[in-house]
């Protein structure tokens, strides 16, 4: 585990480091798109891998060409020696011919960090690229590194129409990390400070990073978010601008969903729109990664879907600071903790059911579950009855569908009663298994009756929040 202070945020990136390093072995031509959301440590990962390498490290920005091509001359300028480079190459074709001609003889890594900022500038490089991979590539030395935000990456080098489609020998997503990853950098909390904080700030590792365990939960929710310098006090309007020019019109959407509206017409109601205009804004908040659709788990149709913010930041900003920005900027940041602080465990129910996913996940790798599943997901009936509408927080089937387990998630203040029990029951056998295994998973531990239930069945584990980590 890599866990650094936030000018590095290198945190749980293992696999991806090692993936590299195993390209850089082979020798031969290598082109890897690494792309991922702004701050999830793409730059740490490269850095850390290129260190002690033969590597030519650009970073583009969001100048013209002739800013971005001195940029680039510098960075191959400080890699050869000073009588063999260009002081400055006319076009990005001749530079990058120079590096694909020192990759025929030696091992050379390029990073072209941010690739979006040169493909809006300089009109073809992708198409350049692609010629030069088609000449170069059995005769080639070079590993090529291209990073970037998942929407331009996976349009304008992934996609099929784009000119390098085909040419990558392999690529890396970089996701937040899973909360059992993070919280090793939390080590002086308690699991449900742990948790708390992971509600906050997510899985992403620049935030990560940003927590001062010195600090309590309180105090570094005062100092990241709501102090007048907190770094992530604009973070997600921040982030959305890299994206969008105008947020007004997806902000009382973004607030709907992470202030409960899941459905279509809920989101429309709490936002003050129409349907039509709130499908155009989710679609496209869905394809920028802002916003997740999920449909009732193991169901192809789309029709039932529910809408959810998939990072624990922007749900958490949405629902507790937009609105209260204009007091923060007064002065009253005190009272605003209060109030969030007041207010949090109503918020916790959906971050907790993704922790419990986790914990089931590495029960499933450590071989101790007694259902092999293969996914996991929220399961919710529609039918018009009543008693049809019932939700079940986690369900996940044998590989062969005959049989699943069911979990219940709860983050209250009282102990879980065999009621819950007994309704999960009722609700898995609206789902077709022949073998059935339930969870039930607590906060605050279960009542003697619950346990009696659960020991009388055989068939149940119950899993209290202080037991799992």
């Amino acid at each position: 585990m890599y866990c650094f202070g936030s000018d590095q945020h290198l945190v749980g990136r293992e696999w991806e480091l090692e993936v590299l390093e195993e390209r850089y072995r082979s020798g031969r031509f290598e082109f890897l798109p690494v792309y991922g959301r702004y701050r999830m440590g793409k730059t740490a990962l490269l850095r850390r891998f290129t260190q002690g390498k033969p590597s030519i490290y650009y970073t583009a920005v969001p100048g013209g060409e002739q800013t971005n091509l001195a940029i680039f001359s510098q960075c191959i300028r400080a890699y050869m020696a000073e009588d063999q480079a260009e002081s400055r190459y006319p076009t990005f074709r001749k530079a990058l011919e120079q590096v694909f001609a020192l990759g025929e003889t030696e091992r050379l890594i390029l990073v072209m960090e941010d690739f979006q900022h040169v493909e809006r500038v300089s009109q073809g490089i992708s198409s350049v690229l692609q010629l030069l991979i088609d000449r170069w590539e059995h005769n080639s030395k070079l590993f090529l590194i291209l990073t970037g935000p998942p929407a331009h990456m996976l349009e304008h080098v992934l996609g099929y129409r784009a000119p390098l489609y085909g040419r990558r020998t392999g690529q890396i997503h970089l996701k937040p990390l899973r909360f059992q990853q993070v919280r090793a950098c939390w080590k002086g909390y308690t699991p449900e400070e742990q948790v708390l904080l992971y509600g906050m700030l997510g899985g992403t590792p620049a935030y990560v990073c940003m927590v001062d365990p010195r600090c309590t939960v309180a105090e570094n929710l005062m100092r990241l978010f709501l102090a007048p310098d907190a770094p992530l006090q604009t973070e997600p309007q921040d982030l959305l601008h890299m994206d969008l020019d105008d947020l007004a019109p997806f902000q009382p959407v973004l607030s709907a969903i992470a202030k409960g509206a899941e459905s279509l017409p809920e989101i429309a109601a709490q936002a003050g729109l129409d349907a039509g205009e709130t499908e155009d804004r989710l679609h496209t908040l869905i394809r920028l990664g802002h916003v997740r659709r999920d449909p009732p788990y193991e169901e192809v149709s789309i029709r039932h879907s529910r809408y959810g913010l998939p990072d624990p930041l922007f749900r958490f900003w949405y629902r507790f600071l937009l609105d209260r920005l204009p007091r923060l900027h007064s002065g009253r940041a005190e009272e605003v903790c209060t109030e969030i602080l007041e207010g949090v465990d109503g918020y916790m129910g959906t971050v907790f059911r993704e922790v419990c996913a986790d914990y089931l996940w590495d029960l499933l790798l450590q071989q101790k579950c007694p259902i092999s599943f293969h996914s996991l997901g929220r399961w919710w009936g529609m039918g018009p009855a009543v008693e049809d509408r019932t939700e079940i927080d986690l369900v996940g089937e044998e590989i062969d569908k005959t049989a699943a387990l069911f979990a219940a998630c709860r983050w209250t203040g009282e102990p879980v009663d065999r009621d819950v029990l007994k309704q999960l029951v009722r609700s898995s056998h609206k789902l077709p298994y022949r073998r059935r295994w339930y969870f039930l998973f607590s906060r605050m531990g279960y009542t003697d009756a619950c346990r009696e239930e659960a020991d009388r069945r055989k068939d149940v584990t119950l899993v209290e929040m202080k037991d799992m980590f």
